[in-house]
Formats: structure tokens, C-alpha cells, sequence
């Protein structure tokens, strides 16, 4: 399974290229209003859909961006998640500025060449298209601030060094299909050379999102409006490639920029990033993205390093888990569950019996910032809270049950003091 370049460790795969229209129905963010890839349409008079003009003169992304040459021959993979030929290492980066006036670096970490742009501008779409995909400097990933620097080729005379560098050469014999999913790029790839120009021109910026599905709305996109030229049979290659290893080039098309008379905001050559922001009126309570500013205890991030008690007590000293042949195994919305009686753990002297187990397709929590491809969820009941539901529902016929659970109570309490005060 291939990693989401993003930053999770599985990329969705319910969904097909074929068919975006179906996408929100898994993932409801793609029905959002900042959606990507966006047709750059400059076409319009009124003033609300003028792109708006920054204090930044065109070029002046070149001075701030610092890409560099993956030396030797880098590994060249076909990502079948973006229908791309991609590069990942130390790409380099760009001093941006975020919110707040804050000078921000963001380093490159994937570059990724597809055949069919994703962008058009003013409803025409390029040949090719580069995506620099950056995420803050010291950031585990770009899950929540992305920065994508898009670069557009159109087919002509001259052929484009990056296009040879990665292994697509404008030479007439040969088929990109000869190459496998990954190979050996046949010299070093000088990403800054293959940039420089574009970022001397005219850019467009707008806030979008992951063109890809869950289509998370956390991605600054910037445009350089000057096409490279690539050569026609370099491109045949890339697409030779794309067929063979990714079942094709088509891609979600561009969404318009003007929805419901409102024109989505495009700067002109800017040097400042603009902050996700949250848009879940639109779409659905399904998303994470939409409920996680009221549920903000769990799942949470585990520092060990700030974990008290180290040693003290084993998990396997207080857990008695044990098999069982009566289980029931039912799907739900996020996880695979299982319910039975699995077994109990021990906690201040309080038995807690395990009743449900949810393996989750891509971990909740992190730790160390580090995310896993999945996490297996072991649900535990206070014992007795069952009979406390009964005994409440019997009215005064539950008054046995509920002398006999308090006075359980007390005797936890009274061992989980003890066996504290043994740990102490």
C-alpha cells in the first residue's frame, strides 16, 4: 500500500479517477468550497473576481525560493495515489510568510511530474504539470499547512531537462513503458535549474486543498503562470508510464473558480500564505476535521520523553486478557469491531472487563509525532456498571444490586489504597 505523500501512512484507495463525482460520498470533504485543482480564470471584470495584486513584483519567488540538485541518480517511484512520477528527499525549499507576519520555511519533500496538467488557466490546461510539495521546516508532515508550488509545461521545440534528468528522454526510439515503477534516475536532477525560470514570472496563489481524495482543505497552492517547454515525445513517455502503473492519466478536472456568483479569492504574485480554514457547514459532521475543535482530549500525541512512572508497573502485570469463541464482528463507520468478553485489566484495584476491540485503519494517535498505518482499540467497562444500568431500570426491586455494587466499590477503593501504597 502506498503511503500518502501528505503524511499518512495509507493513502485512501476507496475511490477511482474515473468517477470524482463519487468521491464525496466516502469523503465528504470533497464536496467542500475550496476544492483543488482550480481553473486560474483571470477572465472576469468585476472587481470581487480581480486577482488581487500583492506588494510583491513578479520574480521575486525566485529569490526566496532555495531548491537544490539531488546528486548521483536518484530514485524515480510512480505514486498510482497522484498519477505522478515522484522524487522525494532534500528538494530544498521557500521562505514564505504565514499569519501574523511570521517568516516561515518550507521545506521540499516530494516533487511530482504527471502528464495532463491539473490546473488550467482561463479554461485551458497544459501538457504537463510540476507539484513541489513543501511542509513547514521541523514539521512531521503537511497534513494541516501545505504548500504546493505548480509548475505547467507545454508541449514545443525545445525538450525539458527535468523530463530527461528523471528518465523521460526526447529521444524518438523507446516507450516510457519500458520503464518499471521505479527506477534509477540516469543522472542527478536539478530541480533548481528546471524551476528558475517559471519562478521568475507571474504566479498565482489560492487556498485549495489535497487534489486527491480525503481532498483536505490545508493545502496553499501557487501557480507559475510560465510554461516550460517539454518535448512532445518526453511527454508520450510519461504518460506511457502513467498507463501502465497508475491505469491512466485522466484526473480530476480543474473546478471552476466562480460557484454560487462567488469568486474564489486568487492573489498575484504573493509571498504570504494563507491559513486552512475550516469549512464544515458545507460538508459533514463525518469529516474529523469538522468535530475536532469540540473533541480535543483524544486521541492526543505521546510524548515519551514527558512520561512520568517509568518502569514502575508492567502492562502485562495488570492485564489478564484471554481468547474466547463467542465474538461478534460488525463493521461501523471507522473501525472493524468485535464484541465479546476478551478478558480484564486491573487499574487502582478496579477491575475493568474488556468487552470491545476496533482496529482502525490508520492509527488515531501519534507517538513521538510519529503516525502508523493502523491501531487496535481495546474498549474496558468498570465490572459491575452493567448491573448498576439494571438496577437503576428495576426501580426498588434494585436496591439488592445496588448494596451489593456499592460495597463492591468500597472494597476496590480500599485495595487500589493498599496497592498504591505497596507501589509507593
Amino acid at each position: 500500500a502506498e503511503a500518502s505523500p501528505f503524511g499518512w501512512p495509507l493513502a485512501p484507495n476507496e475511490w477511482q479517477y474515473a468517477h470524482p463525482e463519487c468521491w464525496a460520498e466516502k469523503y465528504p470533504l470533497c464536496a467542500g468550497e475550496r476544492q483543488s485543482p482550480m481553473d486560474i480564470d483571470l477572465r472576469s471584470t468585476t472587481a470581487d473576481c480581480a486577482p488581487k495584486k500583492m506588494s510583491a513584483t513578479p520574480g521575486a519567488l525566485a529569490e526566496k525560493a532555495t531548491y537544490k540538485i539531488l546528486a548521483g541518480k536518484p530514485e524515480v517511484t510512480v505514486s498510482t495515489y497522484m498519477r505522478s512520477a515522484a522524487l522525494s528527499g532534500e528538494l530544498g525549499g521557500v521562505t514564505l510568510t504565514a499569519s501574523g507576519g511570521r517568516l516561515v520555511e518550507y521545506e521540499a519533500v516530494q516533487a511530482h511530474l504527471t502528464a495532463g496538467s491539473l490546473h488550467s488557466i482561463n479554461g485551458t490546461t497544459a501538457d504537463a504539470e510540476l507539484l513541489v510539495l513543501h511542509k513547514p521546516k521541523g514539521a512531521v508532515d503537511a497534513l494541516s499547512n501545505a504548500v504546493i508550488i505548480s509548475m505547467l509545461f507545454r508541449e514545443g521545440q525545445a525538450s525539458s531537462a527535468l523530463f530527461s534528468q528523471m528518465g523521460f528522454s526526447d529521444d524518438a526510439d523507446g516507450h516510457g513503458h519500458e520503464l518499471g515503477s521505479t527506477w534509477k534516475a540516469p543522472q542527478s536532477i536539478d530541480v533548481h535549474a528546471a524551476m528558475h525560470d517559471a519562478l521568475r514570472g507571474v504566479s498565482y496563489s489560492y487556498s485549495g486543498s489535497v487534489p486527491v481524495p480525503p481532498c483536505s482543505e490545508s493545502v496553499h497552492y501557487i501557480v507559475l503562470a510560465a510554461e516550460q517547454s517539454v518535448g512532445a515525445s518526453q511527454v508520450a513517455k510519461l504518460k506511457d508510464v502513467l498507463a501502465k502503473h497508475t491505469g491512466g492519466t485522466q484526473k480530476r478536472a480543474p473546478v471552476a473558480r466562480k460557484a454560487n456568483g462567488v469568486c474564489r479569492e486568487i492573489e498575484q504574485d504573493s509571498l504570504q500564505v494563507t491559513a486552512p480554514r475550516a469549512g464544515c457547514a458545507e460538508v459533514s459532521d463525518k469529516s474529523a476535521a469538522c468535530w475536532a475543535a469540540t473533541c480535543d482530549k483524544s486521541p492526543v500525541d505521546i510524548k515519551t520523553d514527558l512520561a512520568s512512572g517509568a518502569g514502575e508497573t508492567k502492562f502485562g502485570d495488570l492485564a489478564m486478557y484471554s481468547p474466547t469463541d463467542h465474538v461478534t464482528v460488525s463493521p461501523s463507520m471507522y473501525t472493524l469491531d468485535a464484541t465479546g468478553s476478551f478478558g480484564q485489566l486491573i487499574l487502582n484495584g478496579r477491575v475493568f472487563r474488556a468487552t470491545k476491540l476496533s482496529i482502525k485503519a490508520i492509527a488515531q494517535h501519534t507517538l513521538d509525532g510519529q503516525r502508523f498505518p493502523g491501531e487496535l482499540v481495546v474498549e474496558h467497562s468498570l465490572f459491575g456498571d452493567h448491573l448498576a444500568a439494571g438496577a437503576a431500570e428495576g426501580g426498588a426491586g434494585g436496591g439488592h444490586h445496588r448494596r451489593r455494587l456499592e460495597a463492591e466499590a468500597h472494597s476496590a477503593a480500599a485495595e487500589g489504597e493498599a496497592t498504591a501504597e505497596a507501589h509507593r
